[in-house]
């Protein structure tokens, strides 16, 4: 599977804060694919026991990266 980060952020000189700001690599396009699909299934109240739903939305982020590389984006 892919390793892009959602919401990277590449070290830069601001000075707004007077220096250098860190760069950091984000969470994982899959995390973030998955926190999305948990967070749509807890406001739409799916029916699942409290320990699948973070099975079920990893299952689903799965899915939506595989259907990402299927319709060409980077994998």
């Amino acid at each position: 599977m892919s390793d892009d980060q959602a919401f990277p952020m590449i070290a830069h000189d601001d000075p707004l804060y007077g220096g250098r700001i860190a760069g950091q690599r984000g969470m994982t396009l899959r995390d973030y694919f998955a926190a999305q699909v948990l967070n749509g299934m807890l406001a739409g109240r799916t029916s699942l026991a409290q320990d699948q739903y973070a099975t079920a939305a990893y299952e689903i982020a799965d899915d939506m990266m595989k259907a990402r590389t299927a319709l060409g984006e980077k994998e």
